[in-house]
């Protein structure tokens, strides 16, 4: 059984939700975001943020979600700006329409604020099965004050390893998808569960790294291994990846053993050129 896990900023979409949309909350642009997260990294406790974390601790990627806590955002004026949000500019190409002919469960997981995300997702129709975010608790008033869960680089595998026994799934095998550093920890997931990894980008080694910026040459990966590993793949998921063939072999990067064998298959089944 496979199971399809993977990251929603710069990975899914194509933004940054927290950097592009968020900022205006804090009152600052999107570069003087970047330098609030910069001085968050630089000292977690910048922000006297000691009591912002419920039985947890700081992570890199819930930057975020400390200062969410620490500005005391009202979570309805957080959801009203994803009630907002042009999906038609988030997701890459493809990637909607992927997720709702794919055969196999995704989990989608980010560092983000998790009630941001689902809002989006649900708002624009998007198919998923669960997602893992940061999740973060309102005062009387609906303010955020404190994180009850991070989903940072150090958490990833743990949660995402925590809703699939939640979710009853055994004798699974883990495809995941990440574009940065805070997608190490469900990197580690896929390399522990002997699964496959991809990077989007160059920011992230995965077992095979796709240069493009469309949704159809990672779902390309996707329909190879799960050939390899004697996967059923219905029609639907099979004319969805087929209708761009050939895909660009140069857009791919090899960085395993397990990863040049995927290239070899999907050279050798017309995949690629």
């Amino acid at each position: 059984m496979i199971v399809v896990v993977t990251d929603f900023d710069g990975t899914l979409s194509q933004v940054d939700l927290g950097a592009k949309y968020v900022s205006q909350l804090f009152g600052t642009d999107e570069s003087g975001f970047f330098d609030l997260v910069k001085e968050v990294r630089k000292n977690p406790w910048a922000f006297k943020v000691h009591d912002i974390y419920d039985g947890s601790s700081y992570t890199q990627g819930d930057e975020l979600a400390v200062l969410a806590c620490h500005y005391r955002l009202k979570s309805d004026e957080v959801l009203g700006m994803a009630h907002k949000i042009n999906g038609e500019n988030i997701f890459r190409k493809g990637a909607k329409k992927f997720l709702e002919v794919n055969p196999y469960p995704v989990i989608v997981s980010s560092a983000g604020l998790r009630d941001v995300l689902e809002t989006v997702l649900r708002k624009y129709g998007v198919k998923f099965t669960a997602l893992v975010g940061a999740e973060l608790k309102t005062d009387k008033d609906g303010r955020y004050f404190a994180i009850s869960r991070n989903n940072g680089k150090s958490m990833k595998c743990k949660n995402v390893t925590e809703l699939l026994e939640q979710l009853g799934y055994e004798n699974y095998k883990l495809i995941v998808i990440g574009d940065g550093v805070t997608d190490e920890g469900i990197f580690d997931c896929a390399e522990l569960r002997g699964g496959f990894r991809i990077g989007y980008g160059k920011k992230i080694a995965g077992d095979v790294n796709y240069l493009g910026d469309d949704w159809y040459g990672v779902a390309a990966l996707i329909y190879a291994y799960s050939l390899m590993n004697g996967e059923k793949v219905t029609e639907e998921f099979k004319s969805y990846v087929m209708a761009k063939v050939p895909y660009d072999k140069e857009r791919y990067v090899a960085n395993t053993e397990l990863g040049s064998k995927v290239l070899d298959f999907m050279e050798k089944v017309g995949l690629v050129r």
